[in-house]
């Protein structure tokens, strides 16, 4: 299988879909993370070592250097692109297209089966925004699941989950260890406890140690 996980900010795909990349990462899957900003927020709040932190993470699940993620003639990569800000961004009239057109680009040289980013229904514009770009470009091509994120959206719940064992759990929140620069008092989604702690929920509904949740916006088969 392939997947890609398109996030807008450098911890989102760790954060809503890491145990699900770890897990087909382990089994030998090809596995693409495409992440759009390397900082959160507008342009004022710019944070240069959140590079370094996501490189490390998807180090974490691919247990290789960046480097070597990068290079062509790996099963696993990331694309990394430094926009002032999603948001900023799209308020000024710029990279709408520019998101479409690299997506275009993944699609076309990777071909997903499943593609795995956020909900068009997500309170964060930058995150909204994205999905629906994924969303057309993936449309009649790829399966798409959306991330399922209680901070930003309340009353949405689940119909697709990915069952994980803890060893993909662990994978998932060492990779979260490395984005130091996001431990926050405000940030409580960070805390390994929590997401510890969904993913048990998460399980418990299927009868399962843990899992990851998500809502089925496209299923092709």
């Amino acid at each position: 299988m392939k997947l890609l996980v398109v996030g807008a900010h450098a911890d989102d795909t760790v954060l809503n879909a890491g145990g699900t990349m770890a897990k087909c990462i382990r089994r030998g899957d090809q596995v693409r993370d495409v992440t759009f900003s390397i900082h959160r927020g507008v342009s004022l709040n710019y944070k240069p070592e959140i590079k370094n932190e996501h490189e490390a993470a998807m180090s974490v699940f691919y247990g290789r250097e960046p480097w070597e993620i990068k290079a062509k003639n790996t099963n696993f990569s990331f694309r990394l692109e430094n926009f002032r800000a999603c948001g900023d961004a799209f308020e000024h009239g710029a990279s709408r297209a520019d998101l479409r057109r690299m997506l275009e680009e993944e699609c076309g040289g990777f071909e997903p089966d499943l593609v795995i980013s956020h909900s068009r229904l997500d309170s964060n514009q930058d995150h909204a925004a994205l999905a629906s770009e994924v969303r057309r470009v993936f449309k009649k091509k790829s399966t798409i699941y959306e991330f399922v994120f209680p901070w930003n959206h309340t009353g949405l719940w689940p119909n697709m989950f990915v069952e994980l064992s803890m060893i993909d759990v662990d994978d998932k929140i060492q990779a979260l260890r490395c984005y130091s620069s996001q431990e926050r008092p405000d940030h409580h989604y960070m805390k390994f406890d929590v997401q510890m702690a969904w993913a048990q929920s998460w399980g418990s509904l299927n009868g399962w140690e843990a899992a990851e949740a998500f809502i089925l916006q496209q299923g092709l088969f």
